[in-house]
């Protein structure tokens, strides 16, 4: 898996929001493949100009799971505390995991998340932190088979059992 830790500070999100649901399984995926294929360039048109360029990109925020349901988010960072006609959302300053993800959408992305969480965090030394976790979709064929992405996740080292 090729990754590298980057130090963020707080980051601001615009964009449009969906309440996604957890029970049903995989269907939280074709929830979001669904949103982002119903996106317009009228619907982004507002999105990316408001881009700080924190992250540079279009990106989609998984963000307030409650085991339940969770917040999925498509837009931007931003400098902007509130932004009409948009949700915002904060995320605070942290340790951010940024994997690379090679291949055609969405099974890259699905295989990539199964594997941070069942191969990488078990022997990283570092835990998942309960904050959003960021998409970061590049320009091109998200269908192809060498489609770049970025999944972002923000994490902690652990602490020692018996310090």
């Amino acid at each position: 898996m090729n990754y590298k830790m980057i130090e963020m500070k707080e980051l601001t999100v615009a964009g449009i929001k969906k309440t996604m649901n957890l029970v049903n399984g995989d269907e939280d995926f074709y929830g979001i493949m669904r949103m982002w294929s119903a996106l317009t360039e009228d619907t982004a048109a507002p999105i990316m100009p408001l881009s700080n360029g924190a992250i540079g990109e279009l990106i989609g925020v998984s963000a307030n799971n409650n085991g339940r349901t969770f917040d999925y988010y498509i837009g931007c960072t931003t400098e902007e505390m509130s932004v009409p006609g948009l949700e915002v959302l904060h995320i605070p300053a942290a340790t951010w995991g940024v994997f690379e993800v090679t291949g055609a959408l969405p099974d890259s992305m699905i295989n990539t998340w199964k594997r941070i969480f069942t191969e990488w965090f078990p022997s990283s030394g570092y835990e998942s932190l309960p904050l959003p976790t960021i998409e970061v979709y590049s320009e091109g064929d998200s269908g192809a088979d060498d489609y770049h992405s970025e999944l972002w996740t923000p994490v902690a080292k652990m602490k020692p059992l018996n310090p």
